[in-house]
């Protein structure tokens, strides 16, 4: 019995994965040598713009509209965004249902790059997997994007998938540059985030909400600190409530879906003094069912 025209298409794209493949890693490899932390990604963008080009679409870069931190969706990023830019390329008619594919180029600082095994911005392959800043979060997503796209046109010339990629920035922290992608009209019928997932498809994520809590005490010398006394101490009792508060939602739930993350704990300027103010950035993450 004659198989279907369309088992001999997927054979072909199998085939043209293969084919494609180490073309994908070395783009990812050059996406991962730029060091695209917040303000500083336009390399990155040139290397995700050059790529989408070579495989054939039609690439753009949208401006920050702007006031977009005045948007009622927006979060709160590090700005300015004055000559900051979304890349976005597009293949396919435009009458057509579009699927849009959707990554960041933006990563988080390394830090304190004497922990890192190896230089965070300089690549390495160990075992088949690639380590360096954002190599899995998430530039090996726009690098299996660019490599769906190339094998599908590689399998089926003519084929051009109504399909448009987008190249965020301002992930890390505000959304903000999906958020003025959208206010551009980038948009499409379905979407598709290339945040990795352990090869799952997931179709639900999680909602973030971002806070600060100041906390105020009396500075003085350390001479007469005591027991209960500084910000330090209030601010660590401030933490303990909140954990209270998300056993509380968790238990509401029946189940865990509430997280408490600390993400920094600043305070102070003198090591000998009882400081007078302590910030906690935090957020908490809410699954949603």
């Amino acid at each position: 019995m004659a198989q279907p025209k369309h088992h001999y298409v997927e054979r072909a794209i199998d085939a043209a994965v293969d084919d494609c493949a180490e073309r994908a890693f070395t783009f990812l490899d050059a996406l991962v040598r730029e060091p695209s932390v917040p303000g500083a990604e336009q390399g990155a963008e040139d290397v995700l713009a050059a790529e989408l080009e070579r495989i054939g679409l039609a690439v753009e870069r949208v401006p920050f509209p702007a006031g977009i931190e005045l948007d009622p969706a927006a979060g709160v990023g590090p700005g300015p965004y004055d000559g900051r830019t979304i890349v976005v390329g597009r293949l396919g008619s435009n009458g057509a249902r579009r699927l849009l594919l959707n990554g960041h180029l933006d990563v988080v600082p390394p830090g304190d790059e004497r922990l890192w095994a190896s230089p965070p911005f300089a690549p390495c392959v160990r075992d088949g997997w690639m380590t360096g800043r954002g190599a899995g979060d998430m530039k090996s997503g726009l690098a299996m994007a660019t490599l769906a796209i190339e094998a599908l046109r590689t399998a089926v010339p003519e084929s051009e998938p109504p399909v448009t990629v987008v190249g965020a920035i301002e992930e890390e922290q505000s959304g903000n540059g999906t958020l003025a992608s959208i206010r551009a009209g980038v948009v499409g019928d379905a979407a598709v985030l290339l945040e990795p997932t352990d090869l799952r498809l997931l179709v639900a994520g999680i909602g973030v909400l971002w806070f600060e809590v100041e906390v105020f005490a009396e500075a003085g010398h350390a001479l007469a600190a005591g027991p209960a006394m500084g910000a330090l101490t209030v601010g660590l009792q401030v933490i303990e409530e909140l954990r209270r508060l998300e056993s509380e939602l968790n238990l509401l739930g029946g189940r865990e879906r509430h997280a408490l993350n600390i993400g920094t704990f600043t305070a102070g300027d003198w090591q000998s003094l009882l400081d007078g103010l302590r910030t906690v950035r935090s957020q908490i993450t809410t699954r949603i069912p």
